[in-house]
């Protein structure tokens, strides 16, 4: 891997390792974890050492399931239905109910998220308090599935995500629908928003 700096030309020795581990502990409750360590063999430093927003523990959580409801308790990954409106880990819960045959799946979520690369961040300065990378988030969304016929799905999601030092937040929606169209075509379109006054508009459309 090259390193990025001053001299983009200048190699440097890295090993890195992703490591997921599942523990089993009994028939209801699983224990989940991912973790990814980073290491310049040349000075024998970590990649996290310098670089807070990156976290060595990218997921641990407790999952545990009752007949059609399922629960996550800790910090996971979460992608909304049409990757518009989160795709970030999650320090909180998550309650899904439905399996895989039903028509209707329900999810709530809630707890604190952390991105800078959240809503356009790019590494500079921004006089947007939303854009500075360095703050928590406190968010809470509701999402639903449908399934309108055997190929189509309807998907929703609405929420709140809210500034912690501050207490101001904003609302966030995204909707959509995907069908198979043939059995080599894959058709979906999507829209989001938010009650932001900028960065506050996203659609998708995707064979």
């Amino acid at each position: 891997r090259r390193r990025e700096g001053n001299n983009p030309d200048e190699s440097v020795k890295m090993i890195r390792l992703n490591l997921d581990t599942r523990f089993h502990i009994n028939e209801h409750w699983s224990l989940f974890s991912e973790n990814e360590f980073e290491n310049d063999l040349q000075n024998n430093t970590g990649a996290y050492e310098n670089n807070g927003y990156q976290r060595p523990i990218l997921q641990l959580y407790a999952e545990g399931n009752y007949g059609k409801t399922r629960v996550r308790l800790g910090r996971f990954y979460h992608l909304s239905p049409y990757e518009l409106t989160c795709d970030e880990k999650i320090d909180g819960y998550q309650i899904r109910y439905g399996n895989a045959e039903d028509k209707l799946k329900l999810l709530f979520q809630a707890g604190n998220m952390y991105s800078r690369i959240m809503y356009g961040y790019t590494g500079t300065g921004h006089a947007d308090p939303w854009q500075d990378g360095n703050t928590n988030y406190r968010v809470i969304a509701g999402e639903a599935e449908y399934r309108l016929t055997k190929d189509t799905n309807l998907k929703g999601v609405y929420g709140k995500v809210t500034r912690r030092d501050t207490n101001k937040g904003f609302n966030v929606y995204e909707i959509g629908f995907d069908t198979k169209i043939s059995p080599f075509f894959n058709f979906y379109a999507a829209r989001s928003g938010s009650t932001m006054d900028t960065w506050n508009k996203s659609h998708v459309l995707s064979l």
